[in-house]
């Protein structure tokens, strides 16, 4: 390869040459280029998100907080809360468990975000290492990584308390050391690791897990008939026991609830047809979050590049090229692919790569000119880059405003960069805002012993201190009430959130005995609108 700094096979060879990874990373231009954006990287990162604190935490984000208070030797909760949400949770420990370990648990959410804040650059670190080792040119491959770290799916991992950024360390690990010395045991037990660990941050870890044991196999390469077992065992260590103790909650529940109302048949076609649409539609607004037409043709003309720069890769038999090609595959059945620019960001940066990898190949091999055939991932970088500018420039705006002393109790959350509108932004973070306190302060209302119906029960249950359990979702009375038979307490919000499909739901269930505890207001322009209600509602007498 013209011009390669560390290509895989040197690597193998250095490696393999005196068993150590000593003189890799040797002082060189790229080297001090990796330096550069390392400095770069931890000031963008920290400048924009040392304050990151949002006001309220109602998605995954608060079952890993919550997750973290079980796993934590500070938390002071209530157990038996903890312990239902660990009930519910399918959710992989290591990210939550690392939380919890350093005290980044609901009482400290600020340092919570900055543990993931942290790991996220080590991630971008893990990228600048892999990605050098696949491209052309070192400097391009660094130019690239500053600008994935500059895109709004990048930015807005940032502000969340999410495990991707633990599992593309992983990944990256995992990919840099097993496809960097192929025949060297010792470093592929270090690969295996990687993986066992990868599968405890995130579940679709299993399609690394899967891509690593066909790369072995295929290659009868040492310890093929070994490694992949044994990067299991932490997955099935932490399963021995986590059903040991009564926590079952799986992916597989949400599977067989879906399958009981449809037959497989039916949701893999029902999937297949939204699920291209959701991940085009995820990776363009993973490179413009507003969607304008430069960055919808920009994202799709990379698209193409990057799904070519995978089938090179498949066809060269690389590690990356297998993991990204299955876990899209798994992706195209996933039954939450609408989550597509989140699900895709740990292969995001990856597939970035390849097409970079893809275009100086065919530069150098089509340039009459060797300096011309160096200029082609030049012009991929600027397509890149032309594509992201109008979402770069609307982020970096955004945060130069979120400065100014009346917008910064707002600029702590990716609302603040979500939303064309400043004004519609200040609203939403002061309605998050609204129903974080209203929930704390209903842990007064209720005591120990009650237990709460609410759209977003964990989110509450973070806030409020008390148990809660989702609203049944019913079609008429009857229904609802024979599946409400738990809590007499309801939360009643203003907002519309999947399944339910009207506010204030289930308010017309409850019959005229109902009596309301509490109401929660936002003060919006001089007056105040009503963000939701505790009721307390008895079986009604008039339903048969």
């Amino acid at each position: 390869m013209v011009g390669r700094a560390n290509t895989g096979k040197q690597l193998a060879r250095q490696v393999q040459g005196n068993g150590s990874w000593e003189g890799i990373f040797r002082p060189s231009a790229a080297v001090t280029g990796a330096l550069v954006a390392a400095i770069l990287l931890a000031t963008y990162f920290f400048l924009l998100t040392w304050r990151a604190d949002p006001p309220l935490l109602d998605g995954d984000d608060a079952v890993y907080v919550l997750m973290a208070d079980f796993f934590s030797p500070f938390s002071e909760r209530d157990r038996e809360i903890l312990g239902l949400v660990m009930r519910r949770s399918y959710f992989p420990p290591l990210y939550p468990m690392l939380l919890g370990m350093v005290g980044g648990i609901a009482s400290n959410t600020l340092l919570a975000h900055t543990v993931s804040v942290t790991i996220l650059f080590l991630a971008f670190m893990a990228l600048l290492v892999w990605a050098n080792s696949i491209s052309e040119r070192p400097i391009a491959a660094t130019l690239l990584v500053i600008l994935v770290a500059m895109l709004p799916a990048t930015v807005f991992q940032l502000f969340g308390l999410l495990s991707e950024g633990l599992y593309l360390v992983l990944t990256l690990l995992a990919l840099y050391v097993a496809s960097g010395a192929p025949h060297a045991k010792h470093w592929q037990y270090l690969a295996a690791a990687a993986i066992g660990l990868a599968i405890l941050s995130r579940t679709v870890g299993f399609a690394l897990w899967l891509a690593y044991a066909i790369w072995l196999i295929s290659g009868r390469r040492d310890g093929w008939r070994t490694l992949p077992l044994l990067a299991l065992i932490p997955w099935f260590a932490w399963n021995i026991w986590k059903w040991s103790h009564g926590y079952a909650a799986s992916y597989t529940g949400n599977v067989s609830d879906l399958l009981s109302h449809q037959t497989l048949w039916s949701v893999v076609i029902e999937q297949l047809s939204v699920a291209p649409m959701n991940i085009w539609r995820g990776w363009v607004s993973s490179i413009d979050h507003f969607e304008i037409p430069l960055a919808t043709i920009g994202g799709t003309i990379l698209g193409a590049i990057c799904i070519a720069g995978l089938a090179r890769r498949l066809f060269l038999g690389s590690l990356d090229g297998l993991y990204v090609a299955i876990y899209l595959a798994m992706l195209l059945v996933w039954p939450y692919s609408y989550e597509a620019r989140r699900l895709l960001f740990v292969v995001l940066p990856i597939l970035l790569v390849q097409g970079l990898a893809l275009v100086e190949w065919v530069g150098f091999r089509a340039a009459k000119w060797p300096i011309l055939g160096r200029q082609a991932g030049t012009v991929y970088l600027a397509v890149v880059g032309i594509a992201a500018l109008p979402a770069v420039v609307s982020i970096q705006g955004r945060f130069i405003a979120g400065l100014q002393d009346p917008n910064r109790p707002y600029a702590v959350a990716a609302s603040w960069y979500t939303y064309t509108d400043v004004k519609r932004a200040k609203e939403r973070l002061a309605e998050q805002s609204a129903l974080a306190r209203a929930w704390r302060e209903l842990h007064s209302h209720l005591s120990a012993d009650d237990c709460v119906y609410h759209l977003k029960p964990v989110a509450f249950m973070l806030y409020a201190d008390r148990r809660a359990y989702a609203t049944p979702h019913a079609r008429n009375a009857s229904e609802f009430w024979e599946k409400a038979t738990l809590c007499r307490n309801f939360y009643l919000g203003a907002f519309v959130y999947p399944p339910y499909r009207e506010p204030f739901y289930p308010k017309r269930f409850l019959g005229s005995g109902a009596r309301v505890l509490s109401i929660d207001y936002v003060e919006e322009g001089g007056r105040r609108r009503p963000l939701g209600m505790l009721v307390r509602a008895d079986y009604p007498s008039d339903i048969n």
